[in-house]
């Protein structure tokens, strides 16, 4: 049969079934579907892990910030100290005595300590943040 006369059947509202081979037929919406399933299933798994890699950058970052700061405090704590014993030893060079008392020595001191807990605050923040336990 010619594809003109099969197309007149068809048109006429005739049952063609029996000139159609079935087994070879094909449904495309079918295939269609099976890949934009496993192309939505591979778009979730790629969002899921580039929502873990942003969360290990942001905690990388933060603890880079942290131990920036801690880096700072350390280098600045590093020169009170240093002022700190230039002082005491300008005073005992010169027999001073009281040098607790010295007001120099005493503000020194007390800035050595805060820094001192300022550093010893950050090294928690830094094993926190960096063990995901919290927020910068």
């Amino acid at each position: 049969m010619k594809a003109k006369e099969l197309d007149k059947k068809f048109d006429d509202g005739e049952d063609i079934s029996e000139y159609l081979d079935m087994s070879k037929a094909r449904r495309p919406m079918i295939s269609w579907n099976r890949v934009k399933k496993s192309l939505d299933e591979g778009v979730e798994v790629v969002t899921r892990v580039s929502r873990g890699l942003s969360e290990r950058a942001r905690i990388e970052a933060a603890v880079a910030r942290l131990m920036i700061e801690k880096g700072t405090l350390e280098t600045r704590l590093d020169r009170l100290n240093q002022k700190l014993g230039e002082r005491v030893y300008a005073m005992w060079e010169q027999k001073a005595s009281g040098v607790m008392k010295d007001p120099e020595v005493a503000d020194l001191l007390k800035d050595v300590h805060e820094l001192g807990d300022r550093i010893a605050a950050l090294s928690s923040d830094i094993q926190r943040v960096s063990q995901g336990e919290g927020k910068e």
